[in-house]
Protein backbone atom coordinates (compact mmCIF):
# COMPACT_ATOMS: atom_id res chain seq x y z
CA UNK A 1 0.00 0.00 0.00
CA UNK A 2 1.26 3.45 -0.80
CA UNK A 3 -0.48 6.23 1.08
CA UNK A 4 -2.10 6.09 4.51
CA UNK A 5 -4.62 8.74 5.56
CA UNK A 6 -6.97 8.96 8.51
CA UNK A 7 -10.38 10.32 7.50
CA UNK A 8 -13.38 10.41 9.84
CA UNK A 9 -11.61 8.07 12.26
CA UNK A 10 -10.91 5.45 9.57
CA UNK A 11 -7.47 4.59 8.21
CA UNK A 12 -7.29 4.32 4.43
CA UNK A 13 -4.41 2.70 2.56
CA UNK A 14 -4.40 3.98 -1.03
CA UNK A 15 -2.83 2.26 -4.00
CA UNK A 16 -3.14 2.68 -7.77
CA UNK A 17 -2.93 -0.27 -10.16
CA UNK A 18 -3.60 -0.89 -13.83
CA UNK A 19 -6.81 -2.97 -13.83
CA UNK A 20 -6.04 -4.12 -17.40
CA UNK A 21 -9.42 -3.81 -19.04
CA UNK A 22 -11.50 -4.15 -15.87
CA UNK A 23 -14.03 -1.30 -15.94
CA UNK A 24 -14.21 -1.12 -12.14
CA UNK A 25 -13.16 2.32 -10.87
CA UNK A 26 -11.82 1.14 -7.51
CA UNK A 27 -11.97 -1.65 -4.97
CA UNK A 28 -12.33 -1.18 -1.23
CA UNK A 29 -11.55 -3.99 1.19
CA UNK A 30 -10.83 -4.34 4.87
CA UNK A 31 -7.16 -3.89 5.70
CA UNK A 32 -5.42 -6.75 7.46
CA UNK A 33 -5.85 -5.64 11.07
CA UNK A 34 -8.40 -6.44 13.73
CA UNK A 35 -9.81 -2.95 14.28
CA UNK A 36 -12.35 -2.89 11.40
CA UNK A 37 -11.33 0.76 11.10
CA UNK A 38 -8.73 0.31 8.35
CA UNK A 39 -9.44 -0.13 4.66
CA UNK A 40 -7.50 -0.68 1.46
CA UNK A 41 -8.64 1.42 -1.48
CA UNK A 42 -7.13 0.33 -4.78
CA UNK A 43 -7.91 2.74 -7.61
CA UNK A 44 -7.79 1.93 -11.32
CA UNK A 45 -4.81 3.85 -12.75
CA UNK A 46 -6.41 3.98 -16.22
CA UNK A 47 -9.54 5.56 -14.76
CA UNK A 48 -7.45 8.22 -12.96
CA UNK A 49 -5.65 8.97 -16.23
CA UNK A 50 -9.01 9.27 -17.99
CA UNK A 51 -10.95 11.49 -15.54
CA UNK A 52 -8.10 13.17 -13.66
CA UNK A 53 -6.88 12.82 -10.09
CA UNK A 54 -9.23 15.39 -8.55
CA UNK A 55 -12.38 13.86 -10.05
CA UNK A 56 -11.27 10.35 -9.09
CA UNK A 57 -10.68 11.37 -5.45
CA UNK A 58 -14.03 13.19 -5.37
CA UNK A 59 -15.77 10.01 -6.57
CA UNK A 60 -13.89 7.76 -4.11
CA UNK A 61 -14.57 10.17 -1.22
CA UNK A 62 -18.19 9.01 -1.17
CA UNK A 63 -17.12 5.93 0.80
CA UNK A 64 -15.24 7.83 3.52
CA UNK A 65 -18.27 8.37 5.75
CA UNK A 66 -19.35 4.72 5.78
CA UNK A 67 -16.60 2.48 4.40
CA UNK A 68 -18.04 -0.63 6.07
CA UNK A 69 -21.17 -0.21 3.96
CA UNK A 70 -19.09 -0.08 0.78
CA UNK A 71 -17.06 -3.24 1.39
CA UNK A 72 -18.02 -6.76 0.40
CA UNK A 73 -19.44 -8.70 3.33
CA UNK A 74 -19.22 -12.26 2.05
CA UNK A 75 -16.07 -14.31 2.17
CA UNK A 76 -16.56 -15.24 -1.49
CA UNK A 77 -16.82 -11.59 -2.52
CA UNK A 78 -13.69 -10.64 -0.58
CA UNK A 79 -11.86 -13.65 -1.98
CA UNK A 80 -12.69 -12.69 -5.60
CA UNK A 81 -11.51 -9.13 -5.04
CA UNK A 82 -8.35 -10.36 -3.34
CA UNK A 83 -7.59 -12.65 -6.30
CA UNK A 84 -8.12 -9.81 -8.79
CA UNK A 85 -5.90 -7.43 -6.84
CA UNK A 86 -3.20 -10.09 -6.45
CA UNK A 87 -3.29 -10.64 -10.23
CA UNK A 88 -3.02 -6.88 -10.92
CA UNK A 89 -0.13 -6.51 -8.44
CA UNK A 90 1.68 -9.50 -9.96
CA UNK A 91 1.23 -8.04 -13.46
CA UNK A 92 2.54 -4.65 -12.29
CA UNK A 93 5.60 -6.32 -10.75
CA UNK A 94 6.13 -8.41 -13.89
CA UNK A 95 6.00 -5.29 -16.09
CA UNK A 96 8.42 -3.48 -13.79
CA UNK A 97 10.84 -6.43 -13.95
CA UNK A 98 10.56 -6.56 -17.75
CA UNK A 99 11.46 -2.88 -17.97
CA UNK A 100 14.48 -3.38 -15.68
CA UNK A 101 15.67 -6.39 -17.71
CA UNK A 102 15.24 -4.40 -20.92
CA UNK A 103 17.26 -1.54 -19.40
CA UNK A 104 20.01 -3.95 -18.36
CA UNK A 105 20.05 -5.41 -21.88
CA UNK A 106 20.38 -1.94 -23.39
CA UNK A 107 23.26 -1.10 -21.05
CA UNK A 108 24.93 -4.42 -21.85
CA UNK A 109 24.66 -3.73 -25.60
CA UNK A 110 26.17 -0.28 -25.14
CA UNK A 111 29.07 -1.64 -23.07
CA UNK A 112 29.82 -4.29 -25.70
CA UNK A 113 29.71 -1.70 -28.52
CA UNK A 114 32.05 0.64 -26.67
CA UNK A 115 34.35 -2.26 -25.68
CA UNK A 116 34.72 -3.29 -29.34
CA UNK A 117 35.80 0.26 -30.22
CA UNK A 118 38.81 0.01 -27.89
CA UNK A 119 42.22 -1.20 -29.06
CA UNK A 120 43.78 -4.32 -27.48
CA UNK A 121 45.45 -2.43 -24.60
CA UNK A 122 42.24 -0.53 -23.89
CA UNK A 123 40.27 -3.78 -23.82
CA UNK A 124 42.72 -5.32 -21.33
CA UNK A 125 42.50 -2.26 -19.09
CA UNK A 126 38.71 -2.23 -19.32
CA UNK A 127 38.57 -5.92 -18.34
CA UNK A 128 40.91 -5.30 -15.39
CA UNK A 129 38.73 -2.42 -14.24
CA UNK A 130 35.61 -4.55 -14.62
CA UNK A 131 37.21 -7.38 -12.62
CA UNK A 132 38.08 -4.92 -9.86
CA UNK A 133 34.56 -3.52 -9.85
CA UNK A 134 32.84 -6.89 -9.51
CA UNK A 135 35.42 -8.31 -7.13
CA UNK A 136 36.62 -11.27 -9.20
CA UNK A 137 40.22 -10.69 -8.15
CA UNK A 138 39.35 -11.50 -4.52
CA UNK A 139 38.42 -15.06 -5.45
CA UNK A 140 41.39 -15.92 -7.65
CA UNK A 141 44.11 -18.17 -6.19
Amino acid sequence: MNTVRTINGFNFYFETLDFQGDSKKFYITLHADSSFKSFDIVINKNWIDKVGFEDAIKYVSKVWDNPLGATKKTLGGLWRIDLKLKYYRDKALENKCKKKIELIGNIEDKIVREFKKLNAIGQVRALELLEDLIGINKYRA
